[in-house]
């Protein structure tokens, strides 16, 4: 698929994009996400319809310059899109964004191509409603099966293995003073990784997750015989190797907070 900015095309403008990062990167949240009080109730996660409000995210394109006047091109590029909402359409779906900056990146004095950096923001990120598990007995958030339900493998999972072990001693009341453990906010580095048959399957499933992590509630992550309740608050980030429709999903950001342990 051709990349547009507000119904033209880029060879329009002396440039065609070569490579593109970030349309289906998940944003994170904005505001707070949990509370810690400090006490024996622990951490407290915001994770009711109500409490969940996302970020924007940066859609960035590199595109060769092929036209022979590069400072009028660039200002003419400006002038026609800065400032105002435009229509991005890439290979992964339509976005209505804000150009943030172009610039020059790379000049090749082989060659004598020049590469252009034109970074975009789309304020608004919508995600189809929440699909219906398929489920199995793999690695899984909540229902869902992440190689049934979205086709990704979990290459590597970190910070599941000392879950339990992460407390920290809490004290409250007056003499005699009494003790409890609360458990600590941690956080799970995972790697997905997926192969699908065309590039329409790539962005479905990935929007499928996407739409999953926003949802109300706390999930349920499972992994290696582990469990663990967890929420998600910051972005994700998705790497595709276009022409091999592979998709590698970093998810740095699945919070786990469990039930602290009662005073004794």
């Amino acid at each position: 698929m051709a990349y547009t900015i507000a119904g033209n095309s880029f060879p329009d403008h002396n440039m065609h994009v070569i490579s593109s990062m970030g349309a289906l990167d998940m944003p994170g949240r904005l505001g707070e996400a949990d509370y810690d009080w400090n006490d024996d109730h622990g951490v407290e996660a915001y994770v009711l319809a109500d409490d969940l409000h996302w970020d924007g995210r940066e859609i960035t394109l590199l595109a060769w310059y092929n036209g022979s006047n590069f400072n009028s091109d660039i200002a003419a590029f400006r002038a026609a899109y800065a400032g105002q909402d435009i229509t991005l359409v890439t290979s992964y779906g339509t976005h209505t964004v804000q150009m943030s900056e172009i610039r020059l990146s790379q000049v090749y004095t082989s060659n004598k191509k020049i590469v252009l950096t034109i970074r975009f923001w789309e304020p608004e990120v919508t995600v189809p409603e929440v699909p219906e598990a398929v489920g199995g007995s793999g690695v899984k958030l909540g229902d869902y099966d992440l190689l049934k339900d979205f086709g990704l493998y979990a290459e590597k999972i970190e910070g599941m293995s000392n879950v339990n072990y992460r407390e920290k001693e809490l004290t409250y009341g007056v003499a005699p003073r009494q003790y409890c453990f609360s458990r600590i906010n941690q956080r799970f580095s995972i790697i997905l990784n997926g192969h699908y048959a065309t590039m329409s399957s790539l962005i479905e499933n990935i929007n499928d997750l996407h739409a999953v992590l926003r949802s109300p509630g706390m999930k349920t992550l499972t992994y290696g015989g582990l469990t663990a309740p967890v929420y998600f608050a910051d972005k994700a980030t998705v790497m595709v190797i276009h022409n091999a429709l592979v998709a590698t999903v970093r998810l740095l950001s699945l919070i786990h907070i469990s039930e602290p342990t009662r005073p004794y």
